[in-house]
């Protein structure tokens, strides 16, 4: 269902302000998909009999985005077609982006999260930009930043609470679905 712009603005900033005062404490990756925790961390049942942990919400990313500080680009969403390790530009004959950890988005991502263990970073603010775009404030001059990067219908991010029935929020190239 495609919307009016501002009402489109509307209903993702209405949306996303639930985050504020959250604690962004966790990510990680399924092939392109690149999804944040937020809120406090709770197992649920996984698949074969195994459990994971999951946030009070989670945000899944299919479009581009960066997690930037006043330093730089700390990791993003291209770095995943980049190997690990101490040189990124090492064509390594064997490198399978999508294998867990072997590429430089897996690696920077966690070795953030790692280091923000004890000090995890809180959602300050939202600030929601044109074409489903927006940041997160994060506290110590760190943001995360999603910005669609195409122009077809499919889905550019969705904002969800793992294991329950509540339905998704949802953004994609041709608006909001639910």
């Amino acid at each position: 269902m495609t919307m009016l712009p501002n009402t489109f603005k509307n209903q993702i900033e209405h949306h996303l302000k639930v985050l504020i005062g959250l604690p962004l404490w966790n990510a990680g990756r399924a092939a392109t998909i690149e999804w944040f925790q937020f809120g406090n961390p709770r197992t649920v049942p996984a698949t074969k009999g195994n459990t994971k942990e999951v946030g009070d919400y989670a945000l899944h990313i299919q479009c581009a985005w960066r997690l930037v500080n006043n330093e730089g680009v700390i990791a993003g969403s291209s770095d995943r077609y980049f190997p690990s390790g101490d040189d990124p530009y090492d064509d390594k004959p064997d490198f399978d982006w999508d294998e867990q950890g072997a590429n430089r988005c897996d690696e920077r991502v966690r070795a953030f999260f790692d280091s923000r263990t004890l000090k995890p970073l809180i959602v300050e603010s939202i600030q929601v930009g044109l074409a489903g775009a927006f940041q997160l404030s994060l506290g110590d001059q760190v943001a995360l930043e999603v910005f669609p990067d195409h122009s077809l219908r499919y889905e550019y991010w969705r904002l969800l609470r793992p294991a329950t029935e509540e339905e998704h929020f949802v953004v994609t190239g041709l608006g909001i679905e639910s």
